[in-house]
């Protein structure tokens, strides 16, 4: 109710300004904050798990404001967005968790959960083939768990960066062995947008970081 209200006080008056100064400027700068407040409606939608349209989500990655390094530190489950990516249902199989970072230089890009003991474990990413077959792996989740273990590490395969990425600098998650970059942008003090940036990538693939301060789930 609050939201129309704001909506039609913008309309109103943006209305008035354009009337009596004739102003069109004004007009679209209105109609752009009014996209704006629908766009943080949304939010909740890509919680609810429904799909999303790809280039919508590129326009509110661009509205959302950087983060810094410092900002990133900590654990973090991860939710992916459902845009129609080849990725999408991949992580979820393979029973992703999130992310940690210890500090710029001390980051597990890929936290696992172990189902069967609910501890959390870290995977070496450099083993997994930028070229494999997904819709062959999502077939076969429960061999792709099973060797997933097999990657498991406690040492740190990323670190953080600031970088600039579609006109803003914001803090970005760099791979150690694997052309790929996450860089974040900040939804709230708890939530941050990731858009995983791989070169020449067709369609960009985009997930949300929840602050996972309090997990009660123990490290493997």
């Amino acid at each position: 109710m609050t939201i129309k209200i704001i909506e039609w006080w913008l309309i109103f008056t943006l209305l008035k300004c354009c009337i009596k100064k004739q102003l069109f400027n004004r007009l679209i700068v209105g109609i752009a904050k009014i996209i704006k407040v629908k766009r943080q409606m949304n939010i909740s939608e890509i919680f609810d798990g429904k799909k999303m349209d790809t280039q919508e989500m590129m326009n509110y990655f661009d509205h959302l404001e950087s983060v810094d390094c410092e900002f990133m530190h900590g654990q973090w489950k991860g939710l992916e967005v459902i845009t129609g990516h080849p990725m999408n249902g991949l992580l979820d199989k393979a029973n992703w968790y999130g992310k940690k970072f210890i500090d710029d230089e001390t980051v597990f890009p890929l936290v696992l959960l172990n189902p069967k003991s609910s501890n959390l474990f870290s995977i070496d990413p450099k083993w997994l083939p930028l070229g494999l077959d997904l819709s062959l792996l999502k077939s076969k989740s429960k061999y792709l768990v099973e060797g997933l273990r097999l990657l498991k590490t406690d040492k740190s395969k990323a670190r953080l960066r600031m970088i600039e990425f579609r006109g803003k600098s914001s803090a970005t998650m760099i791979y150690d062995e694997k052309p790929i970059n996450d860089v974040f942008r900040c939804i709230d003090q708890n939530t941050v947008l990731g858009w995983m940036y791989l070169k020449d990538q067709a369609q960009p693939y985009f997930f949300i970081l929840i602050r996972d301060e309090g997990s009660k789930h123990l490290w493997e």
